[in-house]
């Protein structure tokens, strides 16, 4: 999500130290890659985006308030009723991506993030309308990326 580096790892380092007190892990040269997966633990920069996407799934699907439904924006040109053979059954859940931001700050919007966290996602993810197994498919996919 583009946040600071220094952030970011505040926030691995308690989580690491959340998986070392779990495991009685007293060796800092340990792998934890392994103890995250054997406690259903994403890395952190993987919970944003799942947490991201979550949001953004609620946003599509009518589950949200209406202020998060005012940042992102159906993708209207891939809504159109005409049939390409490039349309793909699913796209009409694609969002609009902004204009690229000037600033570190404007990119880390919700508004500007989403719509590319939401994208990125396979269709077979996004046409999933329950939110309990889209969290359960979302999950399944970030675990299988690291």
């Amino acid at each position: 999500m583009n946040l600071p580096k220094t952030r970011l790892n505040k926030l691995k380092s308690i989580l690491n130290g959340a998986v070392r007190f779990i495991y009685n892990i007293n060796d800092r040269t340990t792998d934890l890659v392994p103890f995250y997966k054997k406690s259903h633990i994403l890395p952190i920069d993987q919970r944003i985006f799942f947490k991201i996407c979550l949001l953004t799934h609620k946003t599509v699907h009518g589950y949200a308030p209406c202020y998060l439904k005012e940042l992102v924006e159906m993708d209207l040109e891939l809504n159109a009723t005409t049939n390409t053979r490039s349309k793909i059954e699913g796209d009409h859940l694609r969002l609009r991506i902004p204009r690229t931001a000037n600033t570190k700050v404007e990119a880390r919007r919700f508004s500007n993030y989403a719509p590319v966290a939401w994208n990125s996602l396979p269709l077979t993810i996004t046409c999933i309308t329950d939110t309990d197994c889209f969290k359960r498919m979302l999950k399944n996919h970030l675990y299988n990326q690291f």
